[in-house]
Order: structure tokens, then C-alpha cells, then sequence
């Protein structure tokens, strides 16, 4: 791959590729003893792709790139790679790169050394080695940093050495554990925009493995939640986040107000003496879990003329300035509190602790989960 041809121009071809499934996990499953780590796994990944596993510490996620590298052995099921089942071989023979969290580079060598070791192992004529060792420096912008050692380097260089390390070995499948983790909020903004554009170019499959639901949401074509060693569902950023199918995804994938309730009608829920619509998403008749977005609220001054959006009336309790947001928590009757976040801006109006206002969001903002889900 990077000794032809680094940038793969996506075509018609390409897209076709794109259908296919290239990795494909099949009920598996990971037993320590009496812990099941991971429970009845399956998922797809289409050839190209970049998708994340996403969770809590404990999910499961890092314990399933494990299995897929071939460094942890699956207790059952199945791995496949364009059809062939991997899982009985060692990883040096399953064509994958793998970035550590830690980045693991030996501190002796050099960068250049660092990214070559992959392609010494392999036994390539040092032409060679020398050839695909640049290409991939040049890919992540580090060939001026050839000679110099991982000490002598930032955090985010150190990254770009990794995953260069990764690519040069030219693998099939590129698998990524967490590797924005040790980096500060700045530079892993802008490894995100990295990874995914060198993702990208090279239109390498890749598994990503993150906690972090931003890293997943802004780098990655599908996600898939895990919770407790399952999957809890799988599906675009847009999906994920829109359409959460537990209350669990819901709240791991970005914040959200809980209020319980009964459903009273297909489309109608009540919380206390207020009614609620949802757009078709209640459960008639039935406990409920509500969930509102605090960004998705609108707060209007008390008074202001109605429309045909759920309200509610309350009082700010606290307001927060967060540079691009203004959070504010605000106490409704009966005991109920929802968190509100609005951009901030010169022309908006900011509210103060002890003012009276009205909650205003539209019906189909109002998520609603059953007391089963």
C-alpha cells in the first residue's frame, strides 16, 4: 500500500469496496475463569472503514482489539478476515498494525529505527526498509525527526512515530487502543483530524478503541457502544446520538436530563402534572425514562408568548460560564432540575441565579425508554 501508492483517490471501485465486509466478528466471546469480559459480540466492518469501539473502562472494548490482534485468544466464536478465520493464528501472521496506548517505541532508537523494526522482523533488503521507512515518515510529517529518539520528542510526535510504525509493515487492518489518551485537549484535537484524514487517504479498515465519545463521534463512520462486555447497539455518529437505543447509550454518548414519567398516549408522556410530547416516541400507558439534550433547551424569559413546542416553567438555580457555553440548572416544581446549555454570544441574553424562565424544546428532542430498557 505505501510503497505503490499512499493516497488512494476514493472512485466508483472504491465505493463498491466499501460494501464489503472485511473484518467480521461472530459470537464472540472472552471468559476469565467466572468473568465473561466479552458476550456474544458480533459485528461487521466494511473494507475501509473506521469504526469505533466505544465504552466505559471494564466494557470490554479493549479486551475485543486484543482478540482481533491475536495478542488475547477468544474463549469462543469466531474472527474473520475477507472470510478466512484468523483467530487460530498468531498476530506476527494477521496482517494488522497495531498503536498501543502508551505508544510502546523503544527509547534507544532512533524514529527512523523505531518505524523500520516492523520491516527488519519481516527480513526486507535495506533498500526496501529505507524506501517504505521515508514514505511513512513523510506520510505523518516526521521526516525531518528521522534521528532523533522518542525522548526528543513531543507527545503528539511520539503518536506520529507510532502510528507510522503501524503503517509501514503496509497490514491490512489497522487497529487503534486508545491512542489519544495521553495527549493534552489541544493536540488531541488535532490528532483526530490527523488520524482520520491519513485514515482516509490510505482507505485502511480500522478499529478504533476510545472512551472518549468525541474521538468517536468526530473521526469515526460507525460506532459501536459496548456496555458490561455487550453490544448495546451499532450505527453511524448520527445514529448513535439521535437514536440511542437504551438509556445507557443515550447517556454515554453525550449529556442528558433524565425525568421520570408514564407514557399516556403513542405520542404523549406526563412528569408529574405536566404533559410532554414525543413525536411518536412514548409508551402508552406505562413507566418511562424521558431524556432531553440540555443543549436541545431552549431558555426564554417568563412570559414570553407561547408555541407549540413542550414547555416549563422554573427557576435558575446556578449558571455556569464555560467560555463557549453558558450552563445553567434550572429547579422546575415538584422537585425536578434540568441542566440548560447555550452558546454565548454578545446578542444573547444571559440569565442570573433566583431568575424565573421557561423551558421551550420540540417534541421529537424528548427521548423516551420504557422502564424495561
Amino acid at each position: 500500500m505505501l510503497a505503490e501508492n499512499p493516497i488512494h483517490i476514493a472512485n466508483a471501485e472504491a465505493s463498491d469496496a466499501r460494501s464489503e465486509a472485511h473484518l467480521q466478528l461472530t459470537h464472540l466471546e472472552k471468559r476469565y475463569g467466572d468473568f465473561l469480559a466479552v458476550e456474544d459480540l458480533s459485528v461487521s466492518v466494511r473494507r475501509g472503514e473506521l469504526i469505533a469501539l466505544l465504552g466505559p473502562s471494564g466494557c470490554g472494548k479493549t479486551t475485543t482489539l486484543r482478540m482481533i490482534a491475536g495478542l488475547a485468544s477468544a474463549t469462543s466464536g469466531a474472527i474473520r478476515v475477507d472470510g478466512r478465520e484468523i483467530q487460530t493464528l498468531p498476530a506476527h501472521a494477521r496482517d494488522m498494525g497495531l498503536v498501543f496506548q502508551s505508544y510502546a517505541l523503544f527509547p534507544h532508537m532512533t524514529v527512523e529505527r523505531n518505524v523500520a523494526f516492523g520491516l527488519e522482523m519481516r527480513r526486507n533488503s535495506k533498500d526496501q526498509i529505507a524506501g517504505r521507512v521515508a514514505k511513512a515518515l513523510e506520510l505523518v510529517q516526521l521526516g525531518h525527526l528521522a534521528q532523533r529518539r522518542p525522548r526528543e520528542l513531543s507527545g503528539g510526535q511520539q503518536q506520529r512515530v507510532a502510528l507510522a510504525r503501524a503503517l509501514v509493515i503496509e497490514p491490512s487492518i489497522l487497529l487503534l487502543d486508545e491512542p489519544l489518551s495521553n495527549l493534552d485537549a489541544k493536540l488531541r484535537d488535532q490528532m483526530r483530524v490527523e488520524i482520520r484524514d491519513i485514515q482516509q487517504r490510505l482507505g485502511i479498515t480500522t478499529v478504533f478503541v476510545t472512551h472518549d465519545q468525541v474521538e468517536a463521534l468526530s473521526m469515526c463512520d460507525r460506532i459501536a457502544v459496548m456496555d458490561k462486555g455487550r453490544l448495546a447497539q451499532i450505527g453511524t455518529p448520527q445514529d448513535i446520538y439521535e437514536r440511542p437505543a437504551t438509556p445507557f447509550v443515550a447517556e454515554f454518548v453525550g449529556r442528558i436530563n433524565k425525568l421520570p414519567g408514564r407514557g399516556t398516549s403513542a405520542n404523549e408522556i406526563t412528569v408529574g402534572d405536566r404533559r410532554f410530547g414525543t413525536a411518536g416516541k412514548g409508551a402508552a400507558n406505562g413507566a418511562v425514562t424521558a431524556m432531553i439534550r440540555p443543549h436541545r433547551i431552549e431558555i426564554v424569559p417568563r412570559g414570553t408568548p407561547a408555541d407549540n413546542r413542550n414547555a416549563a416553567e422554573g427557576v435558575i438555580t446556578r449558571a455556569t460560564y464555560v467560555g463557549d457555553i453558558l450552563e445553567y440548572m434550572v429547579a422546575l416544581e415538584g422537585g425536578v432540575t434540568l441542566a440548560v446549555e447555550t452558546a454565548t454570544g454578545g446578542h444573547r441574553r444571559n440569565f442570573a441565579l433566583g431568575d424565573e424562565v421557561e423551558l421551550r424544546w420540540a417534541h421529537e428532542d424528548t427521548l423516551v425508554f420504557g422502564a424495561d430498557a
